[in-house]
């Protein structure tokens, strides 16, 4: 994935407010709510339902008018999650500290991908159906794959039930789980049952393993939210999931107008001169 802001990203016609790098925001409606969202902030393209932009063969394809009622399904952003700052493009003492950090293992950038839940169907209960699947996968599997349905284990990890492919895989001698197609599952359920934080973490020997959270935003704003991290960081999921539902929320018009550009600002110079 390119971090780059794409070149559709240009001035968005009509009533977009300017934001302070003098470009305009990218507005519209997410999840119900009316969003601006500051562009260089984007690390994959924001899109709106039904009308999808594109740069084919160098030719730009002119985007509609866009308003606070244009309907977004989503687009991702570089989140650091024990400041809040986010990957910025324009901002080059960020770009430059992400650069650094990014490739750590255990670093704190979190990907952070949203989409629109608005007409999802049972959207309370869809991460329920996560699991489901991975507990009722192939219920007649063959004998050659009996890795695909998980158990739960005894104990829980960092609050979290835990769910894994067991078993040894004769042909390698070696953990079903430790197979690089397999992922361990973490389940967070609410106080009525239902899970409300699916985790899915690699769980091979490798200096990032990666875990992929989803959760929902279902109050205000109606929203799936996608989280990228390495595994090292799973003890902080909590910390994470609040990092994140925060910065998505700061898009809503209802916070200050550079609400995001200022939370840039102001933030420890490692990288590049004073």
């Amino acid at each position: 994935m390119s971090l780059l802001a794409p070149k559709s990203y240009g001035e968005v016609p009509g009533i977009a407010p300017k934001d302070p790098y003098g470009r305009s925001y990218l507005i519209g409606n997410l999840g119900g709510r009316p969003v601006r969202v500051l562009a260089s902030v984007v690390s994959s393209l924001l899109e709106y339902e039904g009308s999808l932009v594109f740069d084919l063969g160098g030719k730009k394809i002119e985007q509609s008018k866009r308003t606070y009622d244009s309907a977004i399904a989503g687009f991702g952003f570089e989140l650091r999650y024990t400041d809040g700052v986010y990957y910025d493009l324009l901002n080059k003492e960020i770009f430059c500290q992400f650069k650094k950090e990014h490739n750590q293992p255990g670093n704190a950038w979190v990907h952070v991908g949203v989409d629109n839940a608005i007409g999802y169907y049972d959207p309370p209960h869809v991460l329920d159906r996560y699991l489901d699947g991975n507990l009722e996968s192939y219920p007649d599997k063959p004998k050659e794959f009996p890795y695909v349905t998980y158990e739960k284990l005894p104990d829980k990890q960092f609050g979290l039930d835990v769910y894994i492919v067991p078993g040894i895989d004769l042909a390698t001698n070696l953990p079903y789980r430790e197979d690089r197609s397999i992922d361990d599952v973490f389940i967070h359920r609410d106080i009525y049952g239902s899970v409300d934080t699916y985790i899915k973490c690699f769980n091979g020997n490798v200096p990032r393993p990666p875990c992929r959270q989803y959760f929902m935003i279902l109050e205000d704003m109606k929203v799936k939210i996608r989280l990228g991290y390495s595994r090292q960081n799973l003890a902080h999921w909590r910390e994470i999931q609040a990092a994140a539902k925060e910065a998505v929320l700061r898009f809503d018009v209802k916070n200050p107008i550079h609400s995001v550009w200022e939370k840039q600002q102001n933030i420890p110079k490692s990288c590049t001169q004073q």
